[in-house]
């Protein structure tokens, strides 16, 4: 037997009589759908299940939510209409004003997503005396506020902090609660390492801007140069797809402690591009392809959390990467290498793949 990889399959140049028919029935074994094509059906009934949610008068559905309110949260339930019953995912969700809702969502991927910031809402209403004193007592924040002004406000810079050091405390790493006996035990059993977590972050995120401004102001008196603009500018890019208003909270905690030495790889960079803009020019001819494929994975939609975890995962390889070839002198948080990077990014096809066909 041969086995061929699914990704070496045309399914475009099929013709259309050699593709399955599939028809969608209802609770009464009525057509409700057909088509030859899943994706385009999923697609259509995607759509069709949204507007289901948005219109469901679901008593699971609610507002205004300040604790863990019921005994054992339920992980779906069913939503019913025109005789078409669909599964539906219930997460705490946090809403751009704060506040906290129990929103049905189509896929339990979904739900999970939303329910790492709900539930965090929610463990910062139950602590809101500690959230006061962490805001008043964030280690060197005037200095810190200081460096981050040219990306936000001091009140962003603290927002962004705090949801973050509550995510690293009792959120990542940790087993999502299920019960309120399971949320309160998260609070009990972690709230102690707030402080300590508080000084870990902010003495790390301190060496972030300090980094960052070092940067920046080399860029500034540089960036003019007409012989480097273009790297300059790149560099430029580098810098704002790792820092801008919301990135503590976004940066997985094990990549944010390196960013300072992103960024002082890219400052090495810039010393050695003036020695040798050749050398600097045959390196870019390497580097250049891998953040192209990340950029080009991260434009796609409507991948699901674990490719987009794996896009991630690429990007930080790829700075990764960066540091090996633009700063041999900086350690590298892994091994790292062309072969490396390409294998993830097989990986990252074959999800892909595995999705488009499914």
């Amino acid at each position: 037997a041969v086995n061929i990889p699914m990704e070496e399959w045309q399914m475009d140049s099929l013709p259309e009589f050699l593709r399955m028919k599939i028809s969608i029935v209802n609770e009464n074994n009525q057509k409700v759908g057909q088509g030859r094509s899943l994706i385009k059906l999923k697609q259509e009934f995607s759509g069709k299940m949204q507007n289901v949610l948005d219109e469901s008068e679901s008593t699971i559905e609610r507002n205004n939510i300040t604790t863990w309110d019921c005994e054992e949260f339920p992980k779906s339930v069913e939503v019913s209409k025109d005789g078409v019953t669909f599964k539906a995912y219930p997460a705490y969700t946090k809403k751009p004003d704060g506040s906290v809702s129990v929103v049905l969502y189509q896929t339990h991927e979904q739900a999970e997503r939303a329910a790492t910031d709900g539930i965090c809402q929610l463990i910062q209403m139950e602590l809101k005396d500690r959230v006061k004193y962490i805001k008043r007592n964030i280690p060197q924040l005037d200095s810190m506020a200081l460096l981050y002004s040219p990306i936000g406000s001091k009140q962003e810079l603290v927002d962004d902090f705090v949801n973050a050091l509550f995510l690293e405390t009792f959120i990542n790493g940790k087993k999502p609660p299920s019960t309120r006996k399971e949320f309160l035990a998260l609070l009990n059993d972690n709230k102690q390492e707030l402080v300590t977590k508080c000084n870990e972050i902010a003495s790390v995120l301190k060496s972030i801007l300090e980094e960052y401004h070092a940067l920046a102001k080399i860029l500034k008196q540089k960036g003019g140069s007409l012989a480097f603009i273009k790297i300059f500018k790149e560099i430029q890019e580098q810098v704002l797809q790792i820092i801008y208003a919301g990135f503590i909270t976004d940066t997985p905690y094990m990549w944010f402690r390196r960013i300072p030495q992103y960024f002082k790889a890219a400052v090495i960079r810039t010393e050695k591009l003036q020695i040798d803009p050749k050398r600097d020019a045959n390196w870019t001819v390497i580097v250049e392809p891998y953040i192209q494929k990340h950029q080009q994975f991260k434009e796609k939609k409507n991948m699901g959390v674990q490719i987009i975890n794996e896009i991630e995962v690429l990007k930080w390889m790829v700075e990764e990467f960066k540091v090996s070839v633009y700063a041999q002198g900086i350690k590298t948080a892994m091994p790292i290498s062309e072969k490396r990077l390409e294998k993830q990014i097989g990986n990252i096809e074959k999800m892909i793949a595995q999705k488009r066909s499914s």
